[in-house]
């Protein structure tokens, strides 16, 4: 290459970095802003609240916030999900409440027989213990015997939660759960429903929305 050829090409280079520099529009650069843009919910609903007073409640009954998710014990992005309201439920103790609503999908062959015995140790004041058991599977949920799985989440009358697993009215305990989904049009998991935000899967800025909400929250009630 002669030399004019090499200054024209060096020119050239230092027009694209000039270029990239002034304007910033690279593609690391566009996703660094996309990525600061607040996720926006799917929809928002006005009656929120009548939602939020059924589920499986973990946390104050009293909280400035309630997450309401429709939950799948065999959904992976739900665990995920667990994993990351864990840490506010301790950074919120008195301001911050959790509703699990079982919702298996039909693709899932366990997530059912998962609900049904998550409601059954319910009827022993178990839930919590035995939802947080049943993450501890993972993605290798048991088959067919759910009686250990309840002794290790405390549930003292297991003569009782198997007959309770084995009824067969038992799948009717998920009916309510199922009719607030149609209503509200939820088909995956989890979605959750966050003082009439409702959203499909985790939000990127998942704890930056939770927070400002509590934040938000509070702020009401004290101006009462």
């Amino acid at each position: 290459m002669s030399s004019g050829n090499r200054l024209r090409v060096a020119a050239s280079v230092w027009v694209i970095v000039a270029a990239v520099v002034t304007t910033g529009r690279t593609a690391v650069d566009l996703a660094a802003r996309a990525s600061r843009q607040q996720t926006q919910p799917r929809q928002v609903v006005a009656d929120w609240r009548q939602h939020a007073t059924e589920g499986h409640l973990e946390g104050p009954p009293d909280a400035a916030v309630t997450i309401v998710v429709f939950w799948d014990f065999e959904c992976a992005t739900c665990a995920s999900l667990s994993k990351r309201i864990a840490p506010l439920l301790r950074r919120y103790p008195a301001d911050l409440a959790v509703r699990y609503r079982p919702l298996p999908l039909a693709y899932h062959e366990k997530g059912a027989a998962a609900a049904i015995a998550g409601e059954c140790a319910a009827e022993q004041g178990r839930y919590l213990p035995f939802h947080r058991r049943v993450l501890d599977f993972g993605d290798s949920l048991p088959s067919g015997d759910w009686g250990p799985v309840a002794y290790e989440a405390g549930v003292r009358d297991l003569d009782a939660f198997v007959r309770c697993v084995r009824d067969p009215q038992a799948p009717q305990s998920l009916r309510l759960h199922s009719e607030a989904a149609t209503t509200l049009g939820v088909l995956e998991t989890p979605t959750m429903l966050i003082r009439g935000d409702l959203y499909t899967g985790i939000p990127w800025d998942f704890e930056a929305l939770v927070q400002q909400h509590v934040r938000e929250a509070v702020a009401a009630r004290s101006s009462r």
